[in-house]
């Protein structure tokens, strides 16, 4: 009887790893605020499976859920516009359709820790470069996009010029609060992206 218990308990923990277990969206909301203090958008999780991408006054730009290893984007009046597909390795995140048919936009991770956004084209666009304290963003001209910078009790996301223009206590991940230095990409996409590396981090990502 004790052997046939083992089994099953065994069974059921291997289930669970192939269902992907385990594996949470965020906690917590996470608040961002302009440089004057005033807010500007939140990430909110509604329950074990979803998170909304709120504004400053609380009014839902998009809801993020989880299906299996994919996170599906909702816009309010619109329904299920695209997903979120992420690889095993978590080394890869691509925006598709809501059909999955059709790429938008890939978030890969290079070997040196950078990651580079790719176009429906498989074009460079952007690169979000480690560094010691955060992400320098740059364009396919290693021109500088943007800057996010992990302190201490705060995350900092500036503006080519090196000015703060956003910011959140929430230290979990410089590389979430990267996602929306994301030029081209709309807001709910922004997000999506964040949501994903925050539900799904890479094991380099800082």
């Amino acid at each position: 009887m004790i052997l046939s218990i083992n089994k099953v308990v065994l069974l059921l923990g291997v289930a669970l790893l192939c269902c992907g277990a385990g594996t949470q969206l965020i906690e917590g909301k996470i608040e961002f605020e302009r440089e004057d203090g005033s807010d500007a958008f939140i990430l909110d999780p509604e329950d074990a499976k979803t998170v909304e991408l709120q504004t400053g006054s609380e009014k839902r730009l998009a809801s993020y859920i989880r299906k299996g290893s994919r996170l599906d984007v909702d816009l309010p009046k619109k329904g299920l516009t695209a997903r979120i597909e992420v690889s095993s390795k978590r080394d890869r995140y691509t925006l598709k359709n809501s059909t999955g048919k059709l790429v938008k936009w890939t978030l890969l991770l290079e070997p040196d820790g950078d990651w580079r956004l790719m176009n429906a084209e498989g074009q460079e666009v952007l690169k979000m470069k480690v560094r010691d304290d955060g992400y320098k963003i740059v364009n396919a001209d290693d021109q500088q996009l943007g800057r996010v910078k992990l302190r201490s009790s705060k995350i900092s996301i500036r503006d080519k010029s090196g000015k703060e223009v956003l910011k959140t206590d929430d230290t979990r991940s410089a590389l979430a609060a990267s996602c929306f230095q994301l030029a081209g990409l709309t807001m709910p996409e922004k997000g999506a992206f964040a949501v994903a590396v925050l539900t799904w981090p890479a094991k380099l990502a800082k």
